[in-house]
Parts: C-alpha cells; structure tokens; sequence
C-alpha cells in the first residue's frame, strides 16, 4: 500500500462529456475515501504525495491502471456507494543520471473556453524510444515544469489534460547527451489535440541586417536549408 498520497475524484458532465475535478483527499497506508460524493459518473486517480518513498518512481495513475484519462475506467455511483476502486501506480522506469529538462507549456490554439482554463495542472511524463514511461512533472500556475535525474536518452514529451485529447503519437522528442545533458527553457504550446514544441522560452532576435538569404530545394516537400 500506498504510505501518503492524493487521491481525486473527476465527474464526468452527462450532458456534454467534459471533465471537472470535484474532490481530493489524503491517501494514508493505501486508503482513500470521497465520503461527499453525490450520485454520477466519475473518474478516480491517485497519485504519491512528494513525502512519500514512491514519489520518484510512480506515475500519477487512473482507475483501470492507466496514465491517460481517456483511458480510464468510469466509476458509477448512480445506483448507490463503491468500494474496491484500487489503483496500481504505474512505474517510471528511471536509472538516474545527469540529464534535465524544464521549460514553459503555453495555451495554443484550437481549443474551446470550456476546456482551456489553467496552465496549473498539466502533466507531462517522459517516455523513452521502447515507449516505457519515465518520469513525470506536474506545471505550475504559470506553466513551468521540470525534470531532473534523468538518463541520457531521446525523451518524448506525453501529456495528460482533463478535455483534452492529446494525440501522443504527435509528441515532441527531446535528446538528453553526454554533451548538452540540460535541456531547459524548452517552450510548448499546447493546443486541445496536440502538444506542439515551440523553440526555447528567452531566446532572443538578432537585430543584424541580412543582405542576402537563399533557400534550397524549391519547391520542398520535407526540409528547407536556408543560408
């Protein structure tokens, strides 16, 4: 069992589908209960609270044993109580290291008011190229996350969003080296169905007069060499 966590309960809106987290209570020794829980359709989630032994090595995860909420079972209170919604963490699998990564998630476009609210909340978990989870970072009220003791690897940057259908198969990759182990200042936007990489956050323009630019193969169906 689970020594200290959080555990959240997400009801489900029968009218339109969307989302909203309506609880959160301590886990102590494996337990939760949501004792002011009305009649509907919810998602549970839990997750290991930042004292806990397991924090560092288990995801935030939803009933059905899944990191992504569309992929989480619903739990229905309409015909009375539930017991025995148990959630298994879900393991990062991290040997440690050098590596970092941090930056900013910006709202993009394509995203209706209903479901765009606070950059607070995002998480974003690490997947390295077998497709094996990580590790994970939770952003802040402004957007920013980061993730340290990380391997020297190609990452790729899956989300979890309440409403938001993000298509990880689009996720950014990120490579963490020998050379350049500290990835930071990376800059997202995060639009209702993809999570797009948008260069570093403090990157400044150069104020220099180009006299000349040439721009090869044209036209050009993948890449453009600009010089």
């Amino acid at each position: 069992p689970l020594d200290a966590g959080n555990a959240w309960l997400i009801r489900k809106n029968l009218l339109d589908g969307t989302l909203t987290a309506v609880d959160t209570n301590l886990i102590v020794n494996g337990s939760y209960i949501h004792p002011q829980a009305i009649n509907g359709i919810y998602l549970a989630k839990g997750s290991a609270d930042s004292t806990s032994a397991s924090y560092a090595s288990n995801i935030p995860t939803y009933y059905g044993n899944v990191l992504f909420w569309y992929d989480a079972t619903e739990v229905n209170l309409c015909t009375g109580n539930m017991t025995g919604v148990d959630i298994n963490l879900i393991q990062g699998i991290n040997p440690g290291g050098p590596g970092f990564v941090g930056g900013l998630i910006s709202q993009g476009a394509n995203r209706s008011t209903a479901v765009a609210g606070s950059l607070e909340g995002i998480t974003i978990i690490l997947f390295d190229p077998l497709n094996q989870p990580v590790a994970y970072a939770v952003t802040d009220v402004n957007g920013y996350f980061e993730i340290g003791n990380l391997a020297i690897n190609t990452y790729k940057f899956y989300v979890d969003r309440l409403n938001y259908m993000v298509d990880n198969a689009l996720a950014p990759v990120i490579n963490v080296t020998s050379i350049s182990p500290t990835q930071n200042n990376l800059s997202f936007l995060l639009h209702s169905t993809w999570l797009e990489q948008n260069g570093n956050v403090g990157v400044t323009e150069s104020s220099e007069v180009v006299a000349s630019v040439s721009v090869y193969p044209n036209p050009a169906s993948t890449y453009l060499h600009i010089i």
